[in-house]
This record gives structure tokens, C-alpha cells and sequence, in this order.
């Protein structure tokens, strides 16, 4: 007989989320339509993913290549992600979820979070 889930239906995220160090950016090769790069703030961090706040969002479903910055602006990282979605927020700006296309190793991960979390 199989168990019942515990984890809620709407529950997506397959790693924990962590708190990145202030200031911890990524930087998209080009998301908005003059191909510019662009730089988000970085919400939150996993192993298998990313939230990030952009002015102007990708696509759901959009291949993204980048790269994360850390506070500190000594540890970067090049990165390949799928944006899994896009939401408005009052300020008018997104929050945009990604998901590594290669999830990070545990040494990658903590170059990005804050030490206090």
C-alpha cells in the first residue's frame, strides 16, 4: 500500500530555499527587446533554482544564460536556466522563478548565500 504525499499539491519547489547575500545579482545575457543585458536582484536561492526581481520579465518557458553575482561582486558563476513563471508585483516590477538547467553543486550554492542564514 502506498503512503499518502505529506507535501502540499502546490508545493513546486524541489530544494530549500535559501536568503542570498545582499546585493547578489544575475546577470541575463538579454531579456528585454533591444537584447541589453539585464540584471536582476536575487530574491532567494537553491540548488535547483532561483527567484529573482526584474523590471522586465522573460517569458514562461524562455532559456536564459547569465550569470549569478555574488554581494560582494568576487564569486560569479555562468548559468542556464528555464523561467517557470513570471508575476506582477505593486511596484511594477516581477517576480520571475527559474530553474537551473544544471542544478548547483552545495559549493556553488553557499558562494551565493548569506552566512547568517
Amino acid at each position: 500500500m502506498t503512503k499518502p504525499s505529506t507535501t502540499p499539491k502546490d508545493e513546486r519547489r524541489i530544494a530549500s530555499r535559501l536568503t542570498p547575500g545582499a546585493g547578489t545579482v544575475c546577470r541575463l545575457d538579454s531579456v528585454d527587446a533591444k537584447s541589453q543585458p539585464t540584471i536582476g536582484l536575487v530574491w532567494n536561492i537553491s540548488l535547483s533554482g532561483v527567484s529573482m526581481l526584474f523590471g522586465t520579465p522573460p517569458k514562461t518557458g524562455d532559456i536564459l544564460t547569465g550569470e549569478l553575482v555574488s554581494d560582494s561582486g568576487r564569486a560569479t558563476l555562468q548559468v542556464i536556466m528555464r523561467a517557470v513563471h513570471a508575476k506582477p508585483i505593486p511596484t511594477g516590477d516581477f517576480i520571475v522563478g527559474a530553474q537551473f538547467l544544471r542544478e548547483l553543486t552545495q559549493a556553488e550554492l553557499e558562494l551565493f548565500v548569506d552566512v547568517k542564514s
